[in-house]
């Protein structure tokens, strides 16, 4: 298993939670993002899967301090993800990483 993601999952943004879920993922997808399996068992990054309005990967950077940034997000054979894809992720995104620095400043 790999580190708890910091984020929540939603109806249609879901973690990766295995190594072997991360080397599907880049398989399926025709990406790199099993390059990163080792930051990800480190717990420098965590990976989700987008599953609509379009099929997506996101990478969320996890530094010190309890801060995320939302690193990368990527189609398909690197494809861009779309506006409306954006706008979905950048609010789950806010509200995620609102709700994680507060967790992480009480601990």
């Amino acid at each position: 298993p790999l580190p708890e993601p910091p984020l929540p999952a939603t109806d249609t943004i879901i973690p990766i939670t295995s190594q072997s879920e991360l080397i599907e993922e880049g398989q399926e997808m025709h990406h790199c993002i099993a390059s990163h399996l080792k930051s990800v068992v480190d717990g420098k990054f965590a990976v989700y899967r987008m599953m609509a309005p379009e099929r997506l990967t996101i990478e969320v950077l996890v530094m010190g301090g309890g801060q995320l940034v939302l690193r990368e997000v990527r189609g398909k054979y690197n494809r861009l993800p779309s506006d409306a894809s954006n706008a979905i992720i950048e609010a789950w995104f806010s509200e995620g990483s609102l709700k994680f620095e507060t967790r992480t400043q009480r601990q």
